[in-house]
């Protein structure tokens, strides 16, 4: 866990295996999704902030929401910490982090849509690398 919220206060953006980064959607469709890094001009959308919930569970903040696990199982945002946004960090080998919600599913960039979904197991498309910011 102080791995998670180290020296940088738990400011991370979060690289998926295809190289996107998780993105809060500023258009109002309150979903996660992953889009590219813009190197001259990084969205603020794309900044998170690791907020720990208790000694093993943590709720990734974005600019204004939390990563949610809704009822169909996609990846949305909520205003406030309640079951659904709670998330357990499990660091993989290599190096990469993946998040498990209270469901059991995890945090995957699986999608060719580049919307985000919970899915059953903790595979390549559910590894994030973070980084500081």
């Amino acid at each position: 866990m102080l791995e998670l919220l180290g020296p940088n206060g738990g400011k991370w953006t979060l690289r998926s295996f295809k190289g996107t980064y998780l993105t809060e959607a500023p258009d109002g469709c309150e979903c996660v999704t992953t889009k590219e890094w813009k190197k001259q001009r990084p969205s603020e959308y794309q900044y998170w902030t690791i907020e720990q919930i208790n000694d093993y569970e943590i709720a990734l903040r974005g600019k204004d929401k939390y990563v949610s696990h809704d009822l169909n199982g996609k990846a949305s945002l909520a205003d406030t910490v309640g079951a659904a946004e709670v998330l357990t960090p499990v660091k993989n080998i290599g190096g990469s982090w993946s998040f498990k919600s209270r469901w059991g599913k995890w945090l995957s960039d699986y999608r060719p849509n580049n919307f985000l979904y919970f899915m059953p197991e903790n595979k390549g498309c559910e590894h994030w690398w973070l980084e500081s910011w």
